[in-house]
């Protein structure tokens, strides 16, 4: 089964609404109900702080963050880049009549 590009990037979205209608419905249900204690409360509490970290963990990324779709704009090439002109150095250095093989003079 094939899954559409855009589709994948949005079924966390859908999953943590879903979830936080679920923890709503039920907090609903028990209040209707009169059940809805407050030890019952402080469960639902730290319930909701963990769908919280859930989305910060999985939906926010995929909302704010780059998109790897939109391609780079790429400044026009101006010189050799820092690979080449390292290795031009290296060459240099490398080369046998690039080192002074006589001895130093101190007076």
């Amino acid at each position: 089964m094939e899954v559409a590009e855009g589709a994948s990037k949005h079924m966390f979205v859908k999953i943590y609404a879903g979830m936080w209608t679920v923890f709503f419905g039920t907090l609903l249900v028990l209040f209707l109900f009169g059940s809805l204690t407050p030890l019952v409360a402080v469960v639902g509490g730290f319930i909701s702080f963990g769908l919280v970290f859930m989305g910060m963990m999985c939906v926010l990324p995929t909302r704010v963050g780059s998109h790897a779709e939109e391609e780079a704009v790429r400044s026009p090439k101006l010189g050799p880049s820092l690979a080449e002109r390292a290795r031009e150095k290296v060459k240099v250095l490398t080369e046998p009549d690039s080192i002074d093989g006589h001895a130093p003079h101190f007076r």
